[in-house]
């Protein structure tokens, strides 16, 4: 045999081998289809850019982008607020409408142990946190000239330093010991713990749950409120806990970078000078409407569940907090979906 030959059967053989090992295409997490990442076009919408979807399941997920309630983030008009009369949350909004797909997903994290999902729920709360983060920097803003360099800041993407930088801390809504038991986890923490890693923000645990509930999908909503009575508490070293968080976050804006000299544009200046970079440090972006170490501003606290149904949960952790703390806080919702 040539030696022409057995370079060629060689050759063969090790691209055989090659494309053996070399990895496939990546799978949809969902269904298992092969993942398609969005187009040129779809990327300028889409939500989900980190992990793999397959195009089906990326465009079944039902984004909140409008909203009716401005207190709770429903898209239609909401009776549970009206009945309530006021919260001890300041708003609360969601990532999506809580449909049959919606379900589907979050029954096969929490229920059927899939925690691979996690970063994808994670992801999905990123979008509502940039909204978030632009609609609070919009409301603190008081000066007209700054309210325009606002107004063009958040009309794009905001860099990791803003929203650090207008949020003191994370808390999420606790499940009781026996639901940890059983599950292994409280994908409440975990998401906030995802979100607090990809944007810098302390995640606390400041809340606990006073007694063990039967499962709320399926209540009446009178059943679910009637649960919620006086089911959280704050955690025995809650009030310590956000003390110190309050000193720590002084302490950080302190110096020539904090926020009352490094945001003050001139009033002459192009709105590209006037804007901090995408490096700049936290304190370049938070207003002085906001900033935690002037006597009197309130702490501003993300409290992040998997979904808001009536609102009752989310309102008794706020009212929890805002009970045993010393200090002006400020609470206000991240969920995953709306029910």
């Amino acid at each position: 045999m040539s030696a022409g030959r057995w370079r060629g059967w060689l050759e063969q053989g090790s691209n055989r081998l090659l494309a053996l090992l070399a990895p496939g295409p990546a799978a949809c997490l969902l269904c298992g289809r092969q993942a398609a990442a969005p187009g040129p076009q779809e990327a300028q919408q889409s939500h989900v850019r980190r992990q793999p979807l397959c195009r089906g399941c990326r465009e079944a997920i039902p984004w909140i982008e409008a909203i009716n309630c401005y207190c709770c983030g429903r898209t239609i008009r909401c009776p549970d607020c009206v009945r309530r009369g006021g919260a001890a949350f300041v708003w609360s909004r969601s990532a999506v409408r809580y449909d049959a797909s919606m379900r589907a997903w979050l029954a096969a994290y929490k229920y059927r142990g899939e925690e691979r999902l996690e970063p994808l729920f994670a992801e999905m709360l990123e979008p509502v946190l940039q909204r978030m983060t632009a609609e609070l920097l919009r409301r603190l803003e008081t000066s007209p000239k700054r309210a325009a360099v606002v107004a063009d800041v958040a009309g794009r993407q905001l860099p990791a330093a803003a929203i650090a930088a207008c949020w003191d801390g994370i808390a999420y809504v606790p499940v009781s010991t026996a639901r940890l038991r059983e599950r292994g986890f409280n994908q409440a923490q975990r998401m906030a713990a995802l979100l607090g890693r990809r944007y810098g923000i302390p995640v606390l645990p400041l809340l606990v749950r006073t007694r063990h509930t039967l499962k709320q999908s399926g209540k009446s909503r009178w059943s679910r409120l009637r649960d919620m009575q006086a089911l959280f508490d704050a955690a025995p070293e809650a009030g310590e806990r956000l003390a110190r968080l309050r000193q720590s976050r002084a302490k950080a804006r302190q110096g020539p970078d904090s926020p009352r000299t490094a945001w003050r544009p001139g009033p002459d200046a192009p709105h590209a000078a006037r804007r901090p970079g995408p490096d700049a440090s936290p304190a370049a972006w938070r207003p002085d409407a906001g900033e935690p170490s002037a006597k009197g501003q309130p702490l501003r606290l993300l409290l992040v569940d998997d979904i808001y149904t009536t609102g009752s949960t989310l309102d008794g952790c706020a009212d929890a907090l805002r009970r045993i703390s010393d200090l002006p806080i400020e609470i206000y919702g991240l969920t995953w979906a709306r029910a």
